[in-house]
């Protein structure tokens, strides 16, 4: 199995709702959230370890109180276009 390429975190009443991305999507994960009317409130924060060889994951944390079903949905309009297998919600 492979690991997820996006995942879409639930906001906790310590966080924001927000999404882990592998790195080689965040640029054209962040233009489509942008075209697609998602505020990002932070800069995106690299997550994990940096060793070589590691896959390189980015943190985006979304403005309060936008609703994760259409988060959801603009995460699975991205993955549909960009040919890749559903995603995945963790809460």
């Amino acid at each position: 199995m492979q690991p997820e390429k996006i995942i879409l975190f639930p906001p906790t009443h310590e966080s924001l709702p927000s999404f882990h991305v592998r790195g080689e999507l965040l640029p054209s994960f962040l233009d489509h959230l942008a075209n697609s009317g998602i505020k990002v409130s932070e800069p995106p924060e690299p997550q994990g370890n940096l060793e070589p060889g590691a896959i390189s994951v980015v943190e985006i944390d979304v403005q309060e109180g936008t609703s994760l079903k259409r988060l959801q949905g603009v995460l699975d309009e991205f993955l549909k276009k960009q040919g890749l297998p559903g995603s995945s919600q963790r809460s």
